[in-house]
């Protein structure tokens, strides 16, 4: 078999096993495949590499109900960091995580569909990757809360500018329920 041939049959198996989540034809954005992820984890906690926090979304703390969504709005505290309101009430059921949360982008503020979705993205992942403090300080007072996170801006945000206001609203909350735990 030449070479070339050899070489050839690599790409064409490389780039087309890595091309399963996707609907156009020349988008690589998702060029990363869940099994890649799942061996990925594996790798993390086989290699004796202490994981010191959880930092997945699991399906469990994002909140769902409509019943619990209706309460949180109309009985809810909440604060602004201009432009993430951070509305929250506290819950004594716990649905297996000590904080739900909600993300929204309302469509009044920002029109464009694309727009939006990518700042939820934003928005989840900067949640995902700061909630520790909060969720300890929750488990410690041995409490459960529902939280919204709702963007308020008119103008798609940068991503380094949203972590900064999501990380102050949860110091904020997880400060609140540090004084109340002591």
């Amino acid at each position: 078999v030449p070479i070339w041939w050899a070489f050839f049959l690599f790409i064409i198996f490389f780039f087309s096993s890595r091309r399963r989540h996707t609907r156009l034809r020349r988008d690589w954005s998702s060029d990363v495949c869940s099994s890649d992820l799942l061996q990925a984890r594996c790798w993390w906690s086989l290699s004796g590499i202490p994981r010191t926090m959880d930092q997945s979304f699991k399906k469990e703390e994002r909140l769902h109900s409509k019943k619990i969504i209706d309460l949180l709005f109309e009985k809810g505290a909440s604060f602004t960091i201009d432009p993430i309101r951070t509305v929250w009430l506290e819950s004594e059921l716990n649905h297996g995580s000590p904080v739900q949360v909600l993300i929204a982008v309302p469509k009044k503020n920002i029109s464009k569909a694309v727009q939006r979705n990518k700042l939820k993205r934003r928005m989840r992942e900067v949640y995902r990757k700061n909630k520790s403090p909060l969720r300890e300080a929750l488990k410690r007072k041995g409490n459960s809360i529902s939280l919204a996170l709702v963007y308020t801006g008119n103008e798609v945000m940068a991503y380094a500018d949203i972590e900064e206001k999501i990380i102050l609203s949860l110091q904020r909350l997880s400060v609140m329920y540090e004084v109340d735990a002591h």
